[in-house]
């Protein structure tokens, strides 16, 4: 798999292990940066925020506030984790705004990635019909619950099965060679 990128993430590491198929191309020029979690309310230091993201085909589910984020059984440290009245297990937890919410610890199918076209989408609404294509999973601390190895794998064969045009890589040397970590100035002078 070849990626296309601004950025650096948690698992392109694996395309120097992995063999490059030019073929399979994850452009992510248009992705962003997750900015950190600011709590705004005084009076309340543990105050929650859901986020949830879709990879792949499945929504991941988890609560962030100003210190980390709480990805699926971690979520149960956050609140009361107790069954519904559904017979569901739940996590009840403060948001910040002096009412409690409830979250659902689990994982499930989406076809927003399908939608969209795009193996990574930080998804928001009530209906999670909106969403930023392309977040850094390493801002989302996701490394915990997906290994890098698995995000690779799961992301290569997403892309593969698409049916998609080539992507030319339209980017400049000088692009290219600070993709490549490489400092423009002091890295390619004659010694």
């Amino acid at each position: 798999m070849l990626i296309l990128s601004k950025y650096k993430d948690y698992y392109d590491y694996l395309v120097k292990k992995h063999e490059i198929d030019k073929k399979v191309v994850l452009d992510r020029r248009e992705g962003f940066i997750v900015s950190p979690y600011v709590n705004t309310q005084d009076y309340e230091p543990e105050k929650y925020e859901q986020i949830h993201v879709a990879i792949c085909g499945v929504l991941y589910v988890a609560l962030r506030n100003s210190k980390r984020y709480y990805w699926l059984d971690e979520i149960k440290e956050c609140g009361e984790y107790k069954k519904n009245w559904r017979g569901e297990y739940v996590v009840i937890y403060d948001d910040g705004y002096r009412r409690k919410e409830t979250i659902k610890i689990e994982k499930k199918p989406t076809h927003i990635n399908d939608k969209k076209n795009c193996p990574i989408i930080l998804v928001s609404g009530r209906w999670h019909e909106n969403g930023k294509e392309f977040p850094r999973l390493q801002d989302l601390e996701l490394a915990r619950i997906i290994p890098p190895g698995e995000i690779f794998l799961t992301i290569y064969s997403w892309l593969s099965k698409r049916n998609e045009k080539v992507i030319v890589d339209k980017r400049t040397d000088i692009e290219k060679i600070e993709n490549a970590g490489f400092d423009k100035k002091t890295s390619f002078r004659n010694m």
